[in-house]
């Protein structure tokens, strides 16, 4: 549209056939969006490489955009002394996808999990807070949350989940 918003887009994932060359296309797509957004091509492949392990070699469903410059000022005003003639900020967003199948699968494991925290495959994941406050949701309402392990801060506000962990908040 002319204010840079996408229709919304069903796609369906499971009808997608593997491809063998799938990391040269998401690397040329990644850099035509950075590209697109601003950055020169050098600081667009350093951010991939920065991200690639993390993001493209790890289990899991994201979806990437960029932030919009009037978000990305407005959250995070920049003033530099002297004034350049021109300055490039591109932020990009990213969201982890819980497919359906995923969900099972953590449901299934916090369901093995004895109570200790160690039995738990999730427990030193970076996600476990919001894996954890998934299965309760799920199990909630299935009606089977008894018993489940709480991650610290799990199914609270992100502010409120942080200062529990011990970090602190503006």
């Amino acid at each position: 549209t002319a204010d840079g918003v996408r229709e919304k887009a069903a796609v369906p994932l499971q009808s997608l056939p593997f491809r063998e060359d799938w990391k040269e296309g998401l690397y040329a797509d990644g850099l035509k969006m950075l590209m697109d957004a601003g950055l020169y091509r050098k600081e667009a492949d350093a951010m991939l490489q920065t991200w690639w392990n993390g993001y493209f070699e790890t289990h899991g469903l994201r979806v990437f955009w960029i932030v919009p410059r009037e978000q990305v000022d407005a959250v995070l005003p920049l003033e530099v002394t002297p004034a350049p003639d021109r300055i490039e900020r591109v932020i990009v967003g990213r969201s982890e996808i819980l497919t359906p199948g995923f969900e099972k699968r953590l449901v299934a494991d916090f369901a093995e999990d004895t109570g200790n925290g160690n039995d738990n495959r999730w427990a030193h994941d970076r996600f476990f807070p919001a894996y954890s406050a998934r299965v309760r949701q799920l199990n909630e309402a299935s009606g089977e949350s008894a018993g489940l392990p709480v991650a610290p801060g799990a199914g609270t506000e992100p502010q409120a989940a942080l200062s529990e962990a011990g970090i602190p908040v503006p």
